[in-house]
């Protein structure tokens, strides 16, 4: 008798109460799939993230998940364009599913594919993935040959532990600073920029690929 094939620990993450109850109630029959709780989704090896639009709030949580020990993503978005692809590339996705594709048979297999080391887009998307791509690296580079990011080192470190998900005075002790100078580094970088919070900063960040 054949062995089974083990089970892939998921974990669910969605801001919509209604979309993570669904994608629950869609993968919890599932024999490939073991799907867990709050207090054990760093052991995952596949993190399925549920949203309808991606802003940049998703961008942080995607990041945040890519850090973690469960670097696997799988998206279900209800749309995407070639910015927002290259954003959440970045950002460690690798398996996307359309909302409008979503079917038990369909996200299981794009969640194997992606435990395995594989990725999955949806048919149409890759060229939009590429150009984009081939975009974003002519924007960030001057004629001169430097980079056009405006960021500097210091910033990009208070950012990157901002995208982790540290408080101002968590970030002034790792970084051997005030809380008041991190602070003023925030404000002047928010002012510079015309940010509207640290969200959107740390989203501009992850966008230029400086983390």
């Amino acid at each position: 008798m054949a062995t089974p094939s083990p089970q892939i620990s998921v974990a669910l993450f969605s801001e919509d109460p209604l979309s993570l109850s669904g994608i629950q109630t869609l993968l919890r029959p599932r024999p490939e799939i073991d799907l867990l709780h709050r207090e054990e989704q760093q052991q995952a090896q596949v993190a399925v993230v549920v949203e309808h639009t991606i802003g940049d709030d998703v961008l942080v949580t995607l990041r945040r998940i890519q850090r973690s020990d469960c670097s696997r993503i799988v998206l279900v978005a209800e749309d995407v364009n070639g910015i927002q692809l290259a954003k959440i590339t970045e950002c460690g996705v690798t398996g996307l599913v359309m909302r409008s594709e979503v079917t038990p048979e369909h996200v299981v297999n794009v969640i194997e594919t992606v435990a395995h080391g594989g990725g999955h887009l949806p048919s149409g998307l890759l060229g939009d993935l590429l150009g984009e791509i081939g975009r974003l690296q002519r924007q960030r580079v001057r004629p001169n040959g430097f980079p056009s990011i405006g960021l500097t080192d210091r910033e990009i470190q208070v950012l990157r532990l901002c995208s982790e998900g540290h408080s101002t005075s968590e970030i002034a002790d790792e970084l051997k600073y005030s809380e008041r100078t991190i602070k003023n580094i925030l404000h002047a970088l928010m002012e510079r920029f015309q940010f509207r919070n640290r969200s959107q900063a740390v989203a501009y960040a992850i966008r230029m690929g400086l983390f």
